[in-house]
């Protein structure tokens, strides 16, 4: 007995140790055992040190800024790699985008301004049974993601409201049942994300790396034209799928569903909060402005990068500002925004190393099933891959620094466009995070209400996911060439 607490005390004290050994060796081997024909020795090395990268990103022995700085490092000390490539990520605008849409989010928050608007949605129910209520939760979250450019946040900000909700129809808090509710919040915040360029972290992460390889450039309107139909149409799927699989049912012991749902608890907190503040209408004015100038670029020149530096200098005005600018400076992910920074210059190294295209041209476009492959075959077996590959990764933006250039150098070498295939791998990353709790943070608190199965989970991931592929499929061959995209 006491050998197995050690045993388990030796593995849980250095499996962070072992791992990175083991992944450290096979790197090693890869590059002084392993010949790569075509691939010059820096193109070799930045290869297998990116993908070392994604297979500690995916193990998290260690966190993902700490990964990527330790990798910076060795490829400057000991390969040469000029580390001017290498901080890239730094300089590009949408890293900057991603910095001050988290400022403009964190106030949201702070001030409460997110939770009141969704409190004023639930409230305003009314009569309705279960499959409104879903609607009701699954309209509030993409709302919030439009406003809270962060899934964590959104997920915080709903989950207990959501919950509450759950209650309202006659389940009990921690106990199973209920499931629909807490599941569309969940799919929601995830495959939402899409319709809005700063929907997620991911989403200007991966565009950067889009833009950086095909020197075209997609402003916050334009993603918006092409992501908000698509967005929407699996939005409104999700409700409809999670209420008809997960049915509330009359639980043994318990009183049956209510068949008109409580709002009580949602007009009461609206009470609690009282009339809007200063910092709540302040940062209301700031985000209206900050999403009018994104959506009217095109209009008044102003590009969507610049925009969140006027709507952040305004958000700090002194008796306005929700907070001093040091508590919101404070709340900033820090160590995303370095793992994001280094992560899009590896990724951009790699590429214009030609590490992506020796990848691709030996394990992709030399088989003879793929170069036979048609567009749209193409894009079934892709969207597919992206999709349903995510089960084994913790986070997207590991997978979108992989995947998109990825499927950008597949698409170059097959003759397709490349810009389409790269934003829709992105989308393709961004929706498919909800099969299991370990994708996503935001997937942990949805998952810790105790309303709903792993099993449960993953049904209805694989159900939403095949969808979603469906109508990416229609939007890049029907909808993107009406509006121009292609």
């Amino acid at each position: 007995m006491s050998k197995s607490k050690t045993g388990n005390s030796f593995w849980s004290r250095w499996k962070w140790l072992i791992e990175i050994v083991i992944f450290s060796a096979i790197a090693g081997l890869l590059i002084y055992a392993v010949p790569m024909e075509g691939l010059e020795f820096e193109g070799k090395v930045m290869l297998v040190m990116f993908l070392w990268c994604v297979a500690l990103w995916i193990a998290k022995p260690l966190e993902e800024w700490l990964v990527s700085v330790i990798a910076c490092v060795i490829l400057v000390i000991f390969f040469g790699i000029n580390h001017k490539g290498l901080l890239s990520g730094f300089q590009n605008p949408g890293w900057f985008l991603v910095i001050f849409s988290q400022m403009i989010g964190i106030t949201m928050v702070m001030t409460g301004l997110g939770r009141r608007m969704a409190y004023f949605i639930v409230s305003k129910l009314g009569k309705g049974g279960a499959l409104m209520a879903n609607y009701a939760v699954g309209a509030t979250t993409a709302l919030c993601t439009l406003i809270i450019p962060s899934a964590g946040a959104r997920t915080s900000t709903l989950v207990n409201i959501v919950d509450e909700l759950s209650e309202s129809l006659g389940f009990k808090r921690g106990e199973k049942g209920g499931e629909s509710l807490v599941m569309t919040g969940m799919f929601v915040n995830t495959t939402g994300t899409i319709m809005f360029l700063t929907g997620t972290n991911t989403i200007p992460m991966g565009l950067a790396i889009v833009m950086e390889a095909t020197g075209r450039t997609m402003s916050w309107g334009e993603w918006f034209a092409a992501g908000f139909l698509p967005g929407a149409i699996c939005c409104l799927l999700i409700p409809l799928y999670t209420h008809f699989l997960y049915r509330p049912k009359k639980a043994k012991g318990a009183a049956a569903p209510a068949k008109q749902i409580d709002v009580t608890f949602a007009k009461h907190a609206l009470a609690e909060m009282g009339p809007m503040s200063t910092g709540e209408k302040w940062s209301l004015i700031c985000f209206t402005l900050t999403v009018l100038l994104w959506a009217t670029g095109s209009l008044t020149g102003i590009d969507a990068n610049i925009v969140p530096w006027l709507t952040v200098f305004l958000l700090l005005i002194p008796n306005f500002a929700p907070g001093t600018s040091k508590e919101i400076i404070k709340e900033v992910p820090w160590s995303a925004m370095l793992w994001i920074g280094l992560a899009m210059g590896m990724a951009n190294n790699v590429n214009s190393t030609g590490g992506f295209q020796w990848l691709v041209n030996t394990f992709f476009t030399s088989n003879p099933a793929v170069q036979s492959l048609s567009y749209t075959g193409f894009l079934i077996v892709w969207l597919l891959l992206v999709l349903f590959i995510h089960i084994i990764f913790a986070g997207m933006d590991p997978m979108v620094t992989l995947f998109t250039p990825i499927g950008m150098s597949i698409a170059m070498a097959l003759g397709f466009d490349v810009f389409t295939v790269g934003v829709i791998t992105i989308m393709a990353v961004c929706v498919g995070a909800n099969f299991m709790a370990f994708n996503s943070q935001s997937n942990l608190l949805w998952c810790a209400t105790n309303r709903f199965t792993p099993g449960q989970q993953l049904g209805a991931a694989c159900l939403i996911n095949v969808s979603v592929a469906v109508v990416l499929l229609l939007t890049l061959l029907f909808y993107w060439p009406l509006i121009g995209m292609v």
